[in-house]
């Protein structure tokens, strides 16, 4: 990702899977601009290989800003009509993407995890139901941008979007900020976990230490805390 200027970001994805991932945004963005009240990135020029866009000014969400708006703006994200989204994004349903990912785990997460761990995971990664709306899918503090007061503004990287889980967003949120987690937040939150063991197998080993005594303490994480 390349700014110019200070007024356009371009976009050249790295592997086939962003490159897929890029043009979901292509389909969706312009059409989710039309719907919500906040400014989202929008095509202004793409070919097969790379997108350009306007800037969107502001920098990413902190404690202390109006975290309150930053809320009602993740609500009125979710209000997206869920069949435009599945017809603009043509991903798999929400149980498939965790069926797929638990596979991605077993052969690049769990071996580098101790067997008590192998084994709570295993029985615990069940996807809890919930309703589904349009969501982000990757809604940490860097992807929701603000004023100079703290206003938010617009929410950028919409590479993961999906219908799914609408509590799926509000997790960092609450996570970063102290508030209480519902039961299938701390779900996502140990599954997080995962996530960071797959990349920094691949980007930095020697990190995976401190990545599994996070997950056990997230592991631990109960509804309320």
């Amino acid at each position: 990702m390349f700014e110019l200027d200070g007024e356009l970001i371009v976009r050249f994805p790295r592997h086939d899977i962003i490159v897929e991932a890029m043009h979901r945004e292509m389909r969706l963005l312009p059409m989710l601009a039309r719907h919500v009240s906040f400014r989202v990135p929008v095509p202004l020029h793409a070919t097969a290989d790379w997108f350009v866009y306007e800037k969107i000014p502001g920098r990413p969400l902190e404690a202390g800003d109006d975290i309150d708006a930053a809320r009602a703006m993740i609500d009125e994200l979710h209000t997206f009509p869920v069949d435009v989204a599945r017809d603009l994004l043509q991903r798999s349903t929400w149980p498939e993407l965790f069926e797929w990912q638990w596979e991605q785990f077993t052969e690049r997460a769990l071996p580098h995890l101790p067997p008590d761990l192998v084994a709570e995971v295993t029985a615990r990664y069940v996807l809890p139901p919930s309703p589904l709306t349009f969501v982000h899918n990757d809604l940490g503090f860097e992807h929701v941008l603000v004023d100079d007061g703290g206003a938010p503004v617009g929410i950028i990287d919409f590479e993961d979007a999906i219908v799914g889980d609408p509590e799926v967003d509000l997790v960092p949120l609450h996570a970063d900020l102290g508030l209480p987690l519902t039961e299938r937040m701390c779900f996502y939150r140990w599954v997080g976990s995962l996530h960071a063991v797959v990349y920094y197998a691949d980007e930095d080993p020697s990190e995976i230490p401190a990545v599994v005594a996070e997950l056990r303490r997230r592991l631990d994480l109960r509804p309320g805390q």
